[in-house]
């Protein structure tokens, strides 16, 4: 599960909506939409608001964020070829 599936399910979950997500996290409403839509990860400091908002753990949201595709800048990561370490 990437980051964006998983903040999807929570929010689902919880009946909360991207707005109240926002306001409970401190960060805009656009952002949450890029975060749930896989254009972007959020910072260290939002993912700690985010943990305590959702109630999720910090092994969960690491995992999740490793299994975006989404470097947390908002850049593409780059994806290795065969063969390279």
């Amino acid at each position: 599960m990437n980051f964006a599936e998983l903040l999807k399910s929570k929010l689902d979950a919880k009946l909360m909506s991207i707005e109240e997500c926002a306001k409970a996290v401190d960060i805009s409403r656009q952002q949450v939409d890029r975060h749930l839509h896989g254009k972007s990860l959020p910072s260290r400091q939002t993912l700690r608001r985010y943990r305590d908002v959702l109630g999720v753990s910090a092994e969960e949201l690491v995992a999740a964020v490793n299994n975006s595709d989404v470097a947390p800048q908002g850049r593409p990561r780059k994806h290795q070829k065969d063969g390279e370490a």
